[in-house]
């Protein structure tokens, strides 16, 4: 057609050849393309599922005269694909080529059919039996699985004797028959050859037609039910997207996308100070209980405490002369917090100072944020007949082999009795320190992320669980309909049937300890209520803002604030409405500076977890924290005045 439109007509030379059958060709309305380039074309949202990809990889052959301003696409799985949207890629990509395992697969594939489907005039006929049996076996030799003609070519889609070859690169594709983009292509099963077996080998049944699905007819605003496409191959966004993805993942830093509140010091009834570890063991009435706690840690970590804790072989107590030469020695901090939700809730964790390590490797890794959680929380209650669990994995970042040891020191007075007897750290003391070799994963450092990940991924791969590769924490599995968010070591699971559910708890817990909430009740520091009668979930953080303005000795305001921030009322009768200048007041000393930080820090989780109406106001003083002044800290107290007097707030998703 694209020659046609350039050869100018024999008849009359000011029109082309293609002008003078089919008359002028509209552009407009039936675009066209070079034959044979990339383009992603767009799936419409009936037609992809949850969370799925929104762009298929194809290539362009051609346009849909019937169809207007819609071009007609190769789809490299099979069939063609009539798009409206889509990008084409004209440069730098490799069309598909007919490689030679492609040749050798069809060339089985024919001989096959030859052996399997011979002609009434074939010379196959006059053979002998045993000739005819041989020639049968070597059929079945040659009968390819499916998987190896999915992967290095495609064969044809119907089995006709006469087939031939086709050409390298072109599709074989009907102008006037296409496959819908949300339907999957039919499968026409092979039926056997009854003739010319052997008597002593049964004929086969023949296998049923493929049941074809009814037509549907899409109305306005009508979602159509969509077809399972969870076994079809695909390449989602193209090659080029890939390789940006890639190199944009493994040159960040790693990031923990953890709650503030989760990792809190223990804070004092009466004051409402942050009291550390160093602080504990110094006061008579909790000495005893801390000390126990961080004694667990530690053989935690080591090779076991006395008979009540097992050692993990995390780490190993040496004397400084076996720490390498040119090698950083970073410090262990002492983080204590109370967990009543836990086994044990005076919890005591070594972590290890990651800002002092410099490791040459990757270390970021894919965690969910709080926009995936709730999506996930979102998807749960808009889908008929799907639960909710939670599960938690104990000790994941404990478990996993360093490609190379790190080394950190701790001080010898905080180490409690019974470890510096059961170790005898008093032969290795070097400058009132202990020096630690840390030859598994731990909290703090910078790659343990990453080597839990990479060993999670190795280890729920067999099983069918892999990572979205567009969405970052988020697993699926290949054909299960489960589907999970992964946010440190908790698990955020939607299933729709309780068998799904205890696949992949047997598949966790054949390498790790997990802990299971069949009512998901507590997620990311988050309480969920959940009404699967209304299909909806409450979110809420009960004591959060109390504990905050305990901690920060705020006191609950005399009048009522209901407003986050100043009202500014807008200049009437003018047509722009202009900032005011920022006053010019001095910077608050460094330790004010930090509180405002502390203060917004805290607030950020609660506000894009519960409370999104503090969300502007938290974000615009966060841009101001850095040179804060009086009047920031005057916008900060009506602040905490508005979550004070409005200190139980909840979301609904439905």
């Amino acid at each position: 057609m694209t020659l046609n439109m350039m050869r100018p007509n024999n008849i009359n030379a000011n029109i082309s050849a293609h002008e003078q059958i089919f008359g002028s060709f509209n552009l407009d309305s039936t675009p066209l393309a070079p034959p044979g380039i990339k383009a992603i074309i767009h799936l419409k949202p009936n037609q992809r599922p949850t969370f799925g990809p929104r762009g298929l990889t194809c290539w362009y052959i051609g346009p849909s005269k019937q169809h207007y301003r819609c071009m007609t696409f190769y789809n490299p799985n099979g069939g063609a694909r009539i798009s409206d949207t889509a990008m084409l890629y004209p440069h730098l990509n490799k069309t598909p080529e007919w490689t030679q395992a492609n040749a050798l697969i069809q060339a089985a594939n024919d001989l096959t059919n030859a052996i399997r489907k011979p002609h009434n005039d074939s010379p196959y006929n006059k053979l002998l039996k045993e000739q005819q049996i041989a020639l049968q076996r070597l059929a079945e030799i040659f009968e390819l699985p499916t998987s190896l003609n999915k992967e290095y070519g495609k064969v044809p889609r119907v089995d006709h004797p006469n087939s031939h070859h086709p050409m390298p690169g072109q599709p074989r594709v009907d102008a006037t028959q296409y496959v819908a983009a949300s339907d999957p292509i039919p499968a026409f099963p092979r039926q056997p050859n009854t003739h010319h077996q052997p008597p002593a080998q049964p004929p086969l049944a023949p296998l049923p037609p493929t049941p074809r699905l009814p037509t549907l007819v899409r109305r306005r605003n009508q979602h159509l039910p969509q077809r399972t496409t969870r076994h079809q191959k695909t390449i989602h966004m193209g090659n080029f997207m890939r390789e940006i993805y890639i190199k944009e993942k493994y040159s960040m830093q790693h990031t923990y996308n953890v709650p503030s509140h989760l990792c809190n010091a223990i804070i004092d009834p009466k004051s409402g100070k942050s009291l550390e570890f160093r602080h504990l063991i110094q006061n008579p009435a909790t000495q005893k209980i801390w000390n126990k706690s961080f004694a667990n840690e530690l053989g935690r970590l080591a090779d076991g405490v006395s008979d009540r804790v097992k050692g993990t072989n995390t780490i190993k107590f040496i004397p400084k002369s076996l720490v390498p030469k040119g090698r950083k020695v970073t410090y262990g901090r002492i983080v204590v917090d109370f967990r009543p939700n836990k086994s044990e809730p005076n919890r005591t964790r070594l972590t290890v100072g990651g800002d002092r390590i410099d490791y040459p490797g990757v270390v970021r890794t894919d965690t969910a944020d709080m926009m995936t959680a709730k999506l996930l929380l979102n998807s749960v209650v808009s889908t008929p007949r799907v639960r909710c669990c939670i599960l938690d994995v104990k000790d994941f970042y404990l478990n996993n082999k360093l490609p190379r040891y790190e080394f950190m020191r701790i001080a010898y007075k905080l180490i409690p009795e019974e470890i510096k007897q059961q170790y005898n750290l008093h032969k290795i003391v070097y400058d009132e320190y202990i020096y630690i070799q840390i030859e598994k994963g731990m909290y703090g450092l910078p790659q343990a992320g990453k080597i839990a990940n990479d060993e999670l991924q190795r280890h729920l791969l067999p099983f069918g669980y892999a990572p979205c590769p567009r969405t970052p924490g988020l697993w699926r599995h290949s054909s299960k309909p489960i589907t999970f968010a992964l946010v440190v070591d908790d698990f955020a699971v939607k299933y729709v049937k309780k068998e799904h559910l205890l696949h992949l708890q047997r598949a966790l817990q054949s390498k790790y300890v997990i802990t299971i909430d069949d009512k998901a009740k507590q997620f990311c520091g988050i309480d969920l209520h959940w009404n699967y009668r209304k299909r909806t979930v409450t979110l809420s953080m009960p004591g959060y803002i109390q504990n905050l303005l305990h901690k920060l000795q705020h006191k609950q305001p005399a009048k009522p604030e209901h407003n986050p921030h100043t009202w500014k009322p807008p200049k009437y009768g003018q047509k722009a409405q202009y900032v005011e200048p920022t006053p010019d007041l001095p910077i608050l000393p460094p330790h004010r500076i930090k509180r405002v930080q502390q203060i917004l820090g805290s607030l950020l989780y609660y506000a894009r977890a519960v409370d999104h109406t503090i969300l502007m106001t938290v974000n615009d003083l966060a841009s101001q924290q850095s040179k804060a002044n009086v009047q920031t800290e005057g916008k900060i107290n009506k602040l905490l005045n508005y979550v004070a007097t409005h200190p139980t707030r909840t979301c609904i998703i439905k």
